[in-house]
This record gives C-alpha cells, structure tokens and sequence, in this order.
C-alpha cells in the first residue's frame, strides 16, 4: 500500500537529523578535539532527548533508536570508559522507559527471527504475553508471510532499514489486522548488525477507511455514469471538477472547466419567451453566488456541436458544515423528444377544439383531475354558461340536485382509476328544464401511459328514456294483466272442474242407477247390452274425475303442494308406466305459488311424456326461507333448448314460454338445462312471499 504524505514527510525529516548528527560527530570520531566527560553526558543527555523527540514527532523508531546509540557511543568516547560505563546503564534504563511506554509495538528480533524483546504495547496489541513470545520465531505473522518476513530480517541484517510497509498480521486468537511495519538493524559495540528493532502500527481502520473511502468513490462513479441525466459539480469558483457521460452527451463535449469562460461560452434561450440566457442567470451562477436552489428551468440550447435541444435545468449550492458555499451541483434533463411531442400535443388539441366547437353534440375536454377545461359551443347554447363559467367544477351546477350524488361519484372513481366514464343523468338547459343525457369519456395518455386529458360527450336520450319509462310501465300493466289472467284461468278451472265432478258425475252416476233398475226388469236379451252401457258409464265417469283433478286437484287445496306433486308424480307412473319418483319434502306453500310450481311441474312431465322417451323421471322438492325451488329431470333423448324455443314459438306453441311466463310473474326463475342424448332438467324457484318481497335467485349452477 502507499505511503501517504504525513508519512513521506516524516521519513525524510528522520534522514535529514540522522545526517545532521553525522556531520555533528565526525570530528569527534576524528579524535580532533579533546572533549572533558561533562561534554559527554551533555550529549548522552542530548541523544536520550533526540530519540524520544524523534518517536513523538515522526514515530520512525528505528531510526531515532540507531541515532540514540551512535549518540551514546559518541558521549561515552568523550567522557572516557567509567563515564562511557555510568551513560550505558542510565541510558540502558531510559531506552527501557521509551519501550515501555511506547504506544506502539516494539519487538526485538535476532537474526534468525526470534524474538528477544516484546514490549507492553505489543502484549496489549497482539494478545500475547513477552514469556509467550520470547525465544520463537514470531507469531503474529500469517503463515502465508513467513518468507516475506525471513527476506526482512536478512535486508535489516544487512544493515538496511526499511520503514512503513504495509502488512497483515495476527492476533493471539487468529484475528488478522492491517499493519505498517519497520525494521532497523541493532548493532554491536564495533558496528556489527546483531539483532533487528521492528515496530509494528496497527493501521487496520486506516485501512477500512479508505477502502470504504474507495468503494464510496467507486458507486458514486458508477452512479453518475448510469444515469440518464447529465451531473456536474463545480467548485466555488465555478470550475468543472465532475461530469458525468450524460452531461457530455447532452451537450455535445466536455464544457470548458473554467467558469467564467464557460458560461460566456454556453448559448441558452428560455423556453417560454424564447430570449437568450444572460451569463448571470444560468441556475448555477445564482447557486454560487446567491446560494439559489433552482429546479426544472426549461431552457433551450444550442450544444457545441450546433444542435438544438431543450433541457430541465436545475442547480443547488453545496455547503459545508458552516453552512458556507462550497460548489455547486448542477443536473440537466434531456426533454428534447417530450418538449416538441408536447408543443404537437397542443397544437393539435387547438386543431381538435376548433373541430369539437362546430360539432352538433356537447363535447367537453377536462384536466386530469377531472376538473373541466373546455366545452363547445353546443354546451353553451343549451346550459346558457359560458366557458369561464363551465371551468373547473362550474359544471356540477347545471346537474339535477338528485342525481349530482352518484354521478359525481362515478366521474371520480373514473379519474381515480384512469378507467372509461358512463353515465346517465338530468342536465339543466337554459330554460331551467332538465333532460336526459348520457355521458361518456376516455383518457388521453402519454407514453408513460399518465393521462394528458380527458375527452367527452353528452348525448340527449329524454325521447329515450321516456320510451324506456313508458315500455316499463307498459310491461307493468301486461305483466298485471298476465297475473290477473291466470288468477282468472285457476278460478275458471276450479269452477269447471266442480261442475265436472259435481254436476256430471252426479248425472253419470244417476244414468247409472237407472240402467240398473232397467237391468232388472229387462229380459235376458237386453241385459249383456245394459251390462256394457254401464261399463261405458263407469270408464267416463273415471275420466271425468281425473279430468276434474287435472283441471284443478282438491287435494292442492286441502293437502297442500308436496301432497299434491306426490299425487302427480304417482298418477303419471300409473298412467305411463315410467318411474316416477319424488326427492325431498316441502312446507306450507302460499297458494299462489302453489299454482305455479304445480302447473310448471304438470307441464314438463306432459313435455316428458310427449318427446322425451325417458325411463325414469324425478322430481326434486328444496325449500327455504327465502323462496321454495323445484326440478324435474329425466334420463330421456333431450333436445336443443334455444333451437326448441326459437321453433316452437314461430309455430305458436308456447308450452316453454309459458312456463317462463308464470315463473317470472310470481318474482321466480326458470332454468331449462338439455342437449341431445343427456335427458333434460327443468329447474324453478319461487318467492315464498309476494313477488316484490324477494329477489329472483340465479340458477345458473
């Protein structure tokens, strides 16, 4: 890793003192002076000062160390052997004190690299105690490094000493932690390298920093390089010092990088007015100076290359912790392609609104948020309001105070969901009259799919809903008339059904009686011809009942409904010879529904008897509270419902629609489910309570 500048400088000032005290002793070492041993421990003193002033300031020890022994060799020729003797063990004491207080890890090493000393700060730095370190090669070096740190002692060895390396290196425990590592040779008495001083800094966070510092460095250029709008950022004195690929390609090049230069440089128009952007107001000049933040100017511009674009510009001053300005940063938005599809966008609703305004119908324009914008002609002449009137939410006026509520509702949901709009309601007219009309509307969106506008008419349809009000009454009256009919058609069955089984079955039974008085009196001859008279008799009297019963059975009457289609479902069995058989139960049924359903259920099993060729026929009875539902199925030949339908009606026969008819009329529903080859299933269902009272149930599944 590189050294940084503190470093550097600190290396070369630790050379330049360690000259400065050759140059000092050379004449000393020369023997061309005579010094008294005072002079001696002056220096001694001198040196112990030096190397500790050396360590504070440049924290190079090797050298301060190698300085300080030169230094103590020096005072001690000087001073003579017993002052040289007395300055050892008082400097000897003093080198102790700077190891064991040095702040940094310091480590003795012998040639073969074990250790030989090992002060506090590296017990407290690597984890292990001097006893655990002391006589072994060292332990906070990777394995990986062994040879690395071989070749270091050997260069130290040597003689050479080497400062600020960067190294990883272990704790007791396996943790690895960056390093900047130093080595100085310690030498004998006659200069002979015997051992190597290494001093360890612990430069782990350093590093962390600035590799975060570098990683930082690394996404801010990646981010600028991505993206699609262009990013500078200028000093206080406006010059380049960042620009982003989008920049350069927005405006043609690279701008100059000199501020004043540029902005006289730079050919700018404001959008609107179209008059050139003086120097003084470009976004960025009134952020350096104004301290100005400045979004979205529109601006049109003529980039080096001669091309003409529009662009968003924006700018924001940056300010440092003081608040004081800094630089700026300025963005630019490409909108060329938006800027012309927008002026073609209004240019061409001007060409709509002046077709729009000619039209016979109410047309409208409103404002994305539904707000309105504009009305034709034909809105003014009806509503007598102008557009000025009419803008914005005038229009909610002109609508009737009982329809207002929903569709103000429904327009909103529309805007809201970007979706199509229809509805119907009362618009007042300049004669306070209120018509009908329907309103529709669609979006207009851009490519990103926003909506630009909204475009409407109004259709009158007063002449059509007074159809459709007087067509729902029309049916209301045919659909009483309906009921009533059959009201009247269930009391003439009754009736005719009483007077069948009343009235002629009395006189069948009476013509009876009297052919057997007759038979009595006849002769022989004339008793076989009595005898079948009467057998004839007996058959029509038989017919007669079951023509009164089918007519109207007294049993609906007296037993009620279930009572009644278990009857029917027995007499068709009876009468036919298919299997008849009736699933589930039913209550009391009103009596009106009661008719229906019996009718419905007569009608498909005549249906089934007639075309159907089935070998089984079930009846299905279900009852709820809300209504009571039926179903007739059978295992016969089915048929095509809609084709059956379509046929038989234009044949006049309406057995299906009349069973339809009936249901619907009651409030109820009716299902018929067939196709060829899988039977046929008629299914009902019916209000328990008046038609009104419920609503028609789906019998879709």
């Amino acid at each position: 890793m590189a050294r940084t500048g503190d470093d550097r400088m600190s290396a070369s000032r630790s050379r330049r003192l360690q000259q400065d005290f050759v140059r000092m002793f050379k004449p000393l070492q020369s023997g061309a002076c005579n010094v008294p041993p005072i002079l001696g421990y002056a220096v001694a003193v001198a040196a112990v000062t030096t190397v500790i002033w050396l360590i504070a300031t440049t924290w190079h020890a090797p050298v301060a160390i190698a300085l300080f022994l030169v230094a103590v060799l020096v005072g001690g020729w000087l001073g003579g052997r017993k002052t040289i003797e007395s300055a050892l063990r008082r400097t000897k004491a003093n080198l102790q004190l700077i190891l064991e207080t040095s702040p940094l890890p310091i480590a003795g090493v012998d040639a073969e690299g074990r250790i030989t000393s090992w002060n506090k700060a590296a017990e407290q730095v690597f984890g292990w105690t001097a006893a655990e370190v002391i006589g072994r090669r060292c332990r906070t070096v990777p394995p990986d490094q062994i040879e690395d740190y071989v070749q270091l002692i050997h260069r130290a060895m040597q003689g050479e000493t080497v400062t600020g390396l960067v190294r990883q290196r272990l704790k007791n425990g396996g943790k690895l932690i960056y390093s900047s590592v130093s080595l100085a040779p310690q030498r004998n008495e006659g200069g002979e390298p015997i051992g190597v001083t290494v001093i360890i800094e612990d430069i782990t966070q350093r590093k962390l920093a600035e590799e975060t510092l570098r990683e930082s460095r690394e996404l801010l250029h990646l981010v600028l390089a991505t993206l699609p709008v262009g990013v500078v950022v200028m000093d206080r004195n406006g010059d380049i010092i960042l620009a982003n690929a989008a920049s350069n390609r927005i405006w043609g090049g690279a701008p100059a990088v000199s501020g004043s230069k540029r902005w006289s440089d730079l050919k700018g128009y404001w959008h609107d007015s179209g008059e050139k952007v003086d120097p003084s107001d470009w976004a960025s000049v009134r952020a350096l100076s104004e301290g100005k933040t400045s979004l979205d100017e529109l601006i049109d511009i003529e980039t080096f290359g001669g091309e003409r674009k529009t662009i968003r510009n924006s700018a924001a001053p940056i300010r440092n912790a003081e608040a004081m300005i800094m630089g700026a940063v300025i963005v630019n938005d490409d909108v060329t392609e938006r800027v012309r599809a927008e002026d073609a966008v209004r240019k061409n609703e001007q060409r709509l609104r002046d077709v729009i305004d000619t039209i016979p119908v109410i047309a409208f324009i409103n404002m994305p948020d539904g707000s309105n914008e504009f009305t034709n002609r034909s809105w003014q002449q009806y509503t007598g309001l102008s557009v000025e009137e009419t803008a914005g939410w005038g229009w909610k006026s002109t609508v009737h105070p009982d329809d207002i509520a929903l569709h103000l509702e429904k327009w909103r949901a529309a805007v809201s969901a970007g979706g199509k709009f229809d509805s119907a309601a009362r618009y007042r007219g300049a004669n306070g009259g209120y018509r009908w009309f329907l309103v529709r509307a669609v979006p207009l969106r851009d490519e990103r799919g926003n909506v630009l506008r909204w475009y409407g008419v109004l259709m009158d349809i007063e002449d059509r809903m007074r159809a459709e009000r007087s067509l729902r009454e029309s049916a209301a009256r045919l659909q009483h008339l309906s009921r009533r009919l059959l009201t009247v058609q269930e009391e003439e069955r009754r009736h005719l059904a009483r007077e069948l089984h009343d009235e002629f079955g009395q006189l069948l039974a009476t013509i009876t009686l009297q052919l057997h008085a007759a038979k009595t009196v006849a002769g022989a001859a004339a008793r076989s011809t009595l005898e079948e008279c009467m057998s004839i008799l007996q058959r029509a009297g038989d017919e007669v009942r079951s023509l009164a019963l089918e007519l109207r059975p007294t049993v609906l009457d007296t037993a009620g409904l279930d009572a009644t289609l278990r009857w029917l479902a027995s007499q068709h069995e009876q009468r036919t010879g298919t299997t008849t058989e009736v699933i589930g139960h039913l209550n009391d049924v009103p009596g009106d529904v009661a008719i229906a359903a019996f009718r419905v259920v007569q009608e498909a099993l005549t249906n089934v008897l007639r075309h159907a060729r089935a070998r089984r026929i079930w009846i299905e009875l279900n009852q709820t509270d809300a209504g009571v539902e039926i179903a007739v199925g059978d295992d016969g030949v089915g048929f095509d419902v809609a084709e059956t339908v379509e046929r038989t009606s234009g044949l006049g026969h309406l057995g299906l629609l009349g069973m339809k008819e009936r249901i619907e009329i009651l409030g109820g529903n009716l299902k018929i489910d067939s196709r060829p080859g899988r039977g046929t299933h008629v299914r009902i269902w019916l209000p328990s309570k008046d038609a009104g009272a419920s609503r028609p149930r789906d019998l879709t599944t």
